[in-house]
């Protein structure tokens, strides 16, 4: 099954794994954008970043995804599902973004038959 992943913390980690452990195909890995952390202030990767980049993932790391290209290029994955595990982002504009963007690509086909 063709999956997104999207997660920040070191407690998502596990889901990521559970994830690739159980067969799924994850096509894209979504993380929160680096911050910089300590005295110096110096960018530090997600430990989801780093699980992903250590088992050879795409990472994508947009600072919103309310933008329309974040959500073109998430769609363009064409993910059968979305895993979310404290992500830390709002997704409610992505949802809505998805599901327009799914409408145009369905315009011209047929409507499917209602069921019964």
């Amino acid at each position: 099954m063709r999956t997104v992943f999207m997660g920040t913390p070191g407690f998502s980690v596990p889901v990521l794994v559970a994830l690739l452990d159980a067969g799924h195909e994850v096509v894209g890995v979504y993380t929160q954008p680096d911050r910089p952390i300590g005295r110096r202030r110096q960018p530090a990767p997600s430990p989801v970043k780093e699980a992903a980049e250590e088992r050879g993932l795409p990472v994508l790391q947009p600072p919103s995804l309310k933008r329309t290209e974040a959500q073109e290029k998430l769609a363009k994955l064409t993910p059968d599902v979305i895993v979310v595990a404290a992500y830390g982002l709002s997704l409610v504009l992505l949802i809505v973004g998805l599901l327009s963007l799914r409408r145009e690509s369905n315009r011209g086909l047929p409507a499917p038959l209602p069921p019964g």
